[in-house]
C-alpha cells in the first residue's frame, strides 16, 4: 500500500477538526450530523460541504481515526485537529517544545512536536481514494 505522511496541527482554538478540500479523498465520506458555517481566524466566511472519516497510524504505529469537516473555501493547507473534539478519551499534555496525546483506555502515547509556533503530530494515511472516491458524493444538507 502507498501511504502519505500528513502533518496534523493541534489547534486549541478551533471548534472543529478540518481537512483541506484537496486532501478529502484520503477519507471516507460520512453523513454530516450538523453542517456548519463559520468565520475563520482571518475573518473569512466558510461553510461545510462534506464530512470525511480518516483512519491512519501515528509515527508510533498507534491507530488514530476521526471525522473531519471539509470547508469551502478551504480554510487550511493541512489537517487541523481541534482540541475540543480530539480530547474526548484522551489526555493532551503540552510543554514548551513537546507534548503528548495519550489514550485513556490503554495509555498509548503519540508524541507531539513544535513546528513553527504550533504543536503537531504526523499521521500516515492510505493515499488511495476511498470507495466513495469523492467526499462530495453525499453532501451535507443545508
Amino acid at each position: 500500500k502507498k501511504h502519505r505522511r500528513v502533518r496534523c496541527t493541534l489547534d486549541t482554538g478551533a471548534a472543529v477538526s478540518v481537512i483541506p478540500t484537496k486532501m478529502a479523498h484520503l477519507g471516507k465520506s460520512v453523513e454530516s450530523t450538523n453542517p456548519m458555517r463559520c468565520q475563520t481566524a482571518t475573518g473569512e466566511a466558510a461553510k461545510e460541504v462534506a464530512t470525511v472519516h480518516v483512519e491512519g497510524l501515528s509515527d508510533e504505529w498507534i491507530p488514530l481515526g476521526t471525522d473531519l469537516r471539509v470547508m469551502e473555501p478551504s480554510v487550511t493547507k493541512t489537517l487541523i485537529a481541534a482540541v475540543p473534539t480530539c480530547r474526548k478519551g484522551h489526555r493532551i499534555v503540552l510543554d514548551l517544545d513537546k507534548g503528548s496525546y495519550i489514550q485513556f483506555k490503554n495509555g498509548k502515547k503519540v508524541d507531539l512536536y513544535v513546528h513553527g509556533d504550533v504543536f503537531c503530530f504526523d499521521l500516515w494515511l492510505d493515499d488511495k481514494p476511498k470507495p466513495q472516491s469523492s467526499p462530495f458524493g453525499r453532501q451535507a444538507k443545508p
